[in-house]
């Protein structure tokens, strides 16, 4: 009996774990459709409609960092029921947003909820399940479903019956998944912390390649929410066979299963060398991006897309482990605040250079791409002079920070 009640408030811990994940997953991939969507409806033009999201980008990573502490001082669930309710008020009041500067303050609010989902579902599975592991695939996989239907649903909305009874109707669906997950009876358990000795000598491991590391971290995110923010408009104009929220949602399917292929690749060899590949290889899609159209667009773009995603959860693991091994929450909070904040410079970046069909936008972010390649390429140069450095990917890893982002190799059997 014992055995059945502790199997049942596991499986409640990964629901609840996974309503999380779909809250942050829906918030990072609905705006920059709901932005095409407002331009196409109204005389606002584009480059306006998706500068109103930058408050929402800079909170959705900013605020995981007190979520990231809020959440080792009360229960897990509490922080995830309560973030994916706030995102729902949030868009609610957002739909009656009388101008602008009203929608860009709601959609923040949305940010700052959603950002705090993820390190509340890192700490949820810890403290709820013994195998998270298992666990940590279905939330993962949850997760990466929201991406997939998200910017279809929003673009099928918008078109059926505007962007604001579609944003409503958002608001509405995740105040219902915070009601619903309210009431799953599970328990959390403490988690006990690794021995001083361990975390001494993995931080005396990476001291030496933090800077490089950091400076990855953020250029990589800077170009992948780039990406995400011009490939909706851009495939909009550019490609005829599908409307822009199917064929952006089929970009994001076929690339989430190139990041997943890429990902187990990666196993196989060193991770770092392999994140300069993929670094060189979002260059040359980039720039291919801006002479294709139709198919080979859309080809070209799920590429871009796998390596961008790969790239991004890869250094996310990287960074939790530097932050704090010790306590998975804050760990996820860290990170989380660390890549957002430099991700979020991409909106007023991409609302600046989004005219004309966004190829100029296209070519600032292959020159983020190359940054980051060199910063990764430096990275990697620092840990080899380091005496006795070993590689973090040959290191046991009992955290989920695949959570953080779809990508990540820690997530068994596939990485995404």
């Amino acid at each position: 009996m014992g055995g059945t009640v502790e199997a049942a408030h596991a499986r409640n811990a990964l629901v609840v774990a996974a309503v999380g994940q779909v809250s942050s997953r829906l918030f990072e991939l609905m705006l920059p459709t709901l932005a095409v969507v407002i331009a196409s409806q109204t005389v606002t033009p584009f480059e306006q409609a998706i500068g109103w999201t930058g408050l929402a980008y800079l909170l959705y990573g900013v605020g995981a960092l007190p979520a990231g502490v809020i959440v080792n001082r009360v229960p897990a669930r509490l922080a995830v029921i309560v973030s994916v309710f706030g995102s729902g008020v949030a868009a609610l009041a957002g739909s009656e947003a009388a101008n602008g500067r009203v929608l860009s303050f709601c959609l923040g609010v949305m940010g700052l909820c959603a950002g705090a989902c993820r390190p509340g579902a890192v700490a949820l599975l810890h403290r709820g399940t013994l195998d998270w592991r298992r666990a940590q695939r279905g939330a993962v996989w949850a997760g990466r479903v929201a991406m997939v239907v998200t910017p279809a649903l929003i673009a099928a909305g918008g078109a059926w019956v505007g962007w604001r009874p579609t944003l409503r109707g958002v608001g509405y669906a995740l105040c219902a998944l915070a009601v619903a997950a309210s009431f799953l009876p599970l328990r959390e358990n403490a988690v006990p912390a690794r021995a001083d000795q361990s975390e001494r000598s993995r931080a005396d491991r990476i001291g030496r390649s933090t800077v490089p590391a950091l400076g990855a971290a953020a250029l990589t995110a800077l170009a992948g929410l780039g990406v995400m923010l011009i490939e909706p408009w851009y495939l909009a104009s550019r490609v005829t066979q599908l409307g822009y929220g199917p064929a952006t949602s089929a970009v994001v399917a076929a690339g989430l299963v190139g990041s997943i292929a890429l990902g187990r690749r990666a196993r196989s060899g060193e991770a770092s060398r392999a994140r300069l590949l993929w670094h060189g290889i979002a260059i040359i899609a980039l720039v291919l991006m801006t002479v294709s159209t139709d198919t080979a667009l859309l080809a070209v773009a799920a590429v871009l897309t796998g390596c961008s995603l790969a790239a991004r959860a890869a250094d996310d693991r990287a960074l939790a482990r530097m932050f704090a091994d010790r306590i998975p929450a804050l760990a996820a909070g860290l990170s989380a605040a660390w890549t957002g904040s430099a991700a979020a410079l991409a909106v007023p970046l991409v609302a600046a250079t989004a005219g004309n069909g966004g190829g100029v936008a296209l070519l600032w972010i292959a020159g983020v791409e190359v940054l980051a390649l060199a910063a990764a390429a430096l990275r990697l140069s620092m840990r080899r002079d380091a005496v006795g450095a070993a590689p973090l990917n040959g290191e046991p890893d009992d955290r989920p920070y695949a959570l953080l982002a779809p990508g990540s190799r820690t997530e068994p059997p596939s990485s995404c």
